[in-house]
């Protein structure tokens, strides 16, 4: 890559990460919502292990995964909101770098119109890049399954790198278990 080029591509990825920080900071230190609140207090109040036993023994319904992240982020920086908020825009940020990876698998360097309908979209911009909620590492980790996943290369550290995420995702939200499904059926069926 010529030093051109790679001022461009620099240049494009702060001028993203700027515009995505001044969507995220807008009402930055409003209050917690609900279930916020209780992502918090359940990181707070319990070490990784109470939150791994708690989970198996059937004591909190929610997988650990998130909240183990959570609880060494409260460790680190005690209870500030905004640490907690920038954890998941450091997620978001993670996941976006990971779709633009995919996409510039598929069509080269003509990557963004996927930016631009990125940064459109509501959910992204006002919920997804501030809640403390397990969303974002969601988001993070089925971007990178998907990027591993796009490679055209087959090779058996390719899958386990599949099965390490699709694990890991699993122990973040339940809803994982639609995007393992359907990777799944697509490698069996297709």
């Amino acid at each position: 890559m010529s030093n051109i080029n790679k001022f461009f591509y620099l240049l494009k990825w702060g001028l993203l990460i700027y515009v995505m920080y001044g969507v995220m900071k807008v009402n930055l230190d409003r209050p917690f919502w609900l279930d916020e609140v209780y992502s918090v207090i359940t990181s707070s109040f319990s070490t990784p292990i109470e939150l791994i036993k708690n989970y198996f023994l059937g004591l909190d319904q929610n997988p650990p995964l998130y909240f183990i992240v959570l609880n060494l982020l409260l460790k680190i920086f005690g209870e500030n909101v905004i640490a907690m908020k920038m954890m998941s825009f450091i997620f978001v940020m993670i996941g976006f770098y990971f779709l633009l990876k995919i996409e510039y698998l598929k069509n080269g360097d003509k990557h963004l119109l996927t930016a631009l309908f990125f940064f459109l979209s509501p959910y992204i911009s006002f919920y997804l890049l501030r809640e403390v909620r397990p969303y974002s590492l969601q988001f993070c980790l089925a971007s990178i399954g998907m990027y591993i996943y796009s490679k055209p290369e087959q090779s058996l550290t390719k899958a386990l790198k599949i099965a390490a995420i699709n694990t890991l995702l699993l122990y973040v939200h339940y809803y994982s278990i639609f995007y393992v499904g359907t990777l799944t059926a697509i490698d069996l069926y297709l």
